[in-house]
């Protein structure tokens, strides 16, 4: 069906662009679009074979959140707010 490999190659690129981010080749933070924070957790834990733990903090009244982890020694965040659905940001902390 079209419909999956539309969600194929929706991963794909995910996967490329969290790659990226890991490998340092990109130093600003980075839109995902079409993905849900859960599935950008498990694209991590996916590629290293390591389980995520990870915060989630919202602000209750816009629907704002934002997800932090350590992985590798590295510091990363996604962000987003429930209005805009269709993406949100993954940078690296530190």
């Amino acid at each position: 069906m079209k419909i999956d490999k539309i969600k194929e190659e929706i991963l794909k690129q995910t996967k490329e662009i969290i790659l990226s981010v890991i490998e340092g080749e990109s130093l600003v933070p980075v839109k995902l679009f079409f993905v849900k924070p859960s599935v950008v957790i498990e694209i991590f834990s996916d590629l290293y074979g390591e389980k995520i733990n990870f915060e989630l903090d919202n602000n209750g009244w816009q629907w704002n959140f934002c997800i932090t982890f350590e992985y590798k020694g590295g510091e990363y965040e996604i962000s987003g707010d429930g209005f805009n659905q269709d993406s949100m940001t993954l940078k690296k902390l530190k």
